[in-house]
């Protein structure tokens, strides 16, 4: 019962956590720049915003990294632990590609709509499924290190 248990919410948490732990985020930083009235540009008018913006990405990426920490000390296989992010990181794909196969099927005669909206979807997907695949490497890295410890542990 326990480990059905863990494994339906570590489910829920590989889906869930990274989409909307960067949408709070980028909503913190928009309500940030709004309430300070920052100009919104990754330029040299505005270094505030792109120091705030690589802020809260250093920040989900410190989260992804405890978060497989703590996953990793779960005495649970190995391989369930690895086998179940990628299938999630393929879903994550297959959902990406489903909604941009969509979007091409719309008729329409404004590419540059078509273009726009592309380029923001892609963004948003790019930038989840990296965080998947850093979660991913360091979950895989802590596992070893585990597996290298409890081989010392046997040999002491």
């Amino acid at each position: 019962m326990g480990k059905k248990f863990f494994m339906s919410c570590y489910f829920i948490f590989l889906v869930c956590f990274n989409p909307l732990l960067s949408f709070c985020f980028n909503f913190l930083l928009t309500s940030i720049v709004i309430f300070f009235n920052f100009p919104y540009s990754p330029d040299k008018s505005a270094p505030d915003t792109l120091l705030f913006s690589i802020i809260i990405y250093i920040i989900i990426i410190l989260l992804n990294l405890v978060c497989s920490y703590f996953i990793s000390k779960m005495k649970i296989n190995k391989k369930s632990l690895l086998g179940l992010p990628i299938i999630v990181l393929i879903i994550k794909i297959l959902i990406f590609l489903v909604i941009m196969g969509y979007i091409f099927s719309i008729p329409t005669d404004d590419l540059t709509g078509k273009n726009f909206i592309t380029i923001i979807i892609s963004w948003i997907f790019s930038y989840v499924i990296v965080l998947d695949i850093i979660f991913f490497i360091s979950l895989a890295i802590n596992l070893f290190r585990r597996r290298r410890n409890e081989r010392k542990e046997l040999a002491s």
